[in-house]
């Protein structure tokens, strides 16, 4: 249910977002996260009976909108960048990493918390390091390690420079092997984190360091395919549902959806290519 609930934060989003879709046939929206469990095959039957729901909602006719979710950073970029696709919704770090090739504009803010923004944590073994600076040598892993200037530049900019950082879906695994006192400190999102103390071998386990805030996935149109009006239609329909559909986005792992901070977003990105 976990798996279903977190592939959902995505489906949701995206199904909200899209009212006056542009003229000309069928147009998609695509979940991209890379490191989220689940199957593109496995999430399709949810991705379909929402995208046929909502084309219900707009009077659309089915099969008007379609509906994808990939796990994957090459083939989910590939689908966005696809003509059918005019709105995506992704995590921090695939935006940051694919946002130029991919004109991504982003919309709207979409949170697990009742904030619009997430801390990112540094776990290794208790007493292994004081903060950052110290991992000289040590490997970083986690689902964000497919942007590694997302994690050097915007999460932890004291990483020393021969840390080498990678990417990995086994948060479980890699946690073992910190707590065996592997020199491997494990990135993790909020809610990741929340569950390191109820693991047995939580208790060898300490947190290095904390992240500032930053968003935890943006809503984007893509290419510029939608017009002004549509992307204002657009975050007006997210709006609602947030408003209305508390219930629903709740099982799906959505507390809230923010404005974004344009001032905050363009730090963080000048934060990202200042590391590449």
């Amino acid at each position: 249910m976990k798996n279903v609930a977190r592939v959902l934060l995505f489906v949701a989003a995206a199904s909200s977002a899209l009212a006056g879709p542009p003229s000309g046939g069928t147009v998609r929206l695509v979940a991209a996260a890379p490191g989220y469990p689940g199957t593109t095959e496995t999430a399709q039957p949810t991705m379909d009976r929402f995208a046929l729901a909502l084309a219900s909602g707009l009077g659309w006719p089915p099969g008007r909108l379609t509906a994808v979710y990939d796990p994957d950073e090459d083939s989910g970029a590939a689908r966005i960048a696809d003509e059918s696709t005019v709105l995506a919704l992704v995590p921090l770090p695939f935006y940051l990493a694919h946002r130029a090739e991919l004109r991504l504009d982003p919309l709207l803010v979409a949170s697990r918390t009742p904030r619009p923004a997430q801390v990112w944590s540094l776990v290794a073994a208790k007493g292994a390091a004081s903060g950052p600076a110290d991992l000289g040598g040590w490997r970083v892993a986690g689902s964000a390690g497919y942007a590694p200037a997302f994690v050097r530049g915007v999460l932890f900019d004291s990483l020393p420079p021969d840390v080498e950082i990678v990417f990995s879906s086994r948060v479980l695994s890699l946690l073992r092997r910190a707590a065996a006192g592997e020199k491997v400190a494990v990135l993790l999102d909020e809610a990741q984190a929340g569950g390191v103390a109820s693991l047995s071998f939580g208790g060898k386990l300490a947190v290095v360091a904390r992240s500032a805030p930053v968003p935890e996935a943006l809503l984007c149109a893509v290419r510029g395919r939608l017009a002004t009006d549509d992307r204002t239609a657009v975050k007006e329909a997210v709006m609602r549902l947030d408003e209305q559909s508390r219930e629903l986005l709740s099982a799906m792992q959505i507390r809230r959806f923010f404005p974004v901070d344009e001032q905050g977003l363009a730090a963080v990105e000048r934060a990202f290519d200042e590391a590449r």
